[in-house]
């Protein structure tokens, strides 16, 4: 399924591997769309070999990536420069972003089946200041190593 987001730098799209009938694959890949700054002329795009996008989302100035290796890439949105790479404990569900934040939901453990009815999903949350992370201080001062995400249980 392909996926996308849309944030405050401009539209942030993405795909998963497919064949092609000639025999061979296009890999997975994500596609970045400026919106504002330059009328549009800012694109780029990111692919990756053996492993496929799962989520997508932009805040200012960056977009993040959520792979089926439980990974999420971050690149800066003006020039598609891959800036950090942060792991996740488990596969992740969805993402959604803010300016400086993203929240990255994710599966803590295996459902939990109850009967035999469907199982309750067990889904955490990690929240990640972004700003923090890639080293954006925007004149708030460094901050402490490790202080750039939290876990959070849902």
């Amino acid at each position: 399924p392909s996926m996308g987001a849309v944030g405050p730098s401009g539209i942030f799209l993405g795909c998963p591997a497919r064949p092609l009938k000639s025999g061979g694959k296009v890999d997975s890949s994500v596609y970045f769309k400026e919106t504002s700054v330059s009328n549009g002329q800012i694109e780029w795009k990111f692919s990756l070999k053996g492993e496929e996008f799962v989520n997508v989302a932009c805040g200012s100035g960056w977009a993040a990536a959520g792979t089926s290796s439980r990974l999420v890439y971050f690149m800066n949105s003006v020039s598609g420069m891959q800036r950090a790479v942060l792991p996740i404990p488990g596969d992740i569900v969805t993402m959604a972003a803010s300016n400086e934040w993203l929240a990255v939901f994710y599966h803590r453990a295996p459902p939990m089946y109850v009967g035999r009815g469907i199982g309750d999903q067990q889904v955490s949350v990690k929240l990640i200041d972004v700003a923090a992370l890639l080293g954006w201080t925007n004149g708030r001062g460094p901050k402490k190593e490790g202080h750039y995400s939290r876990p959070l249980n849902v």
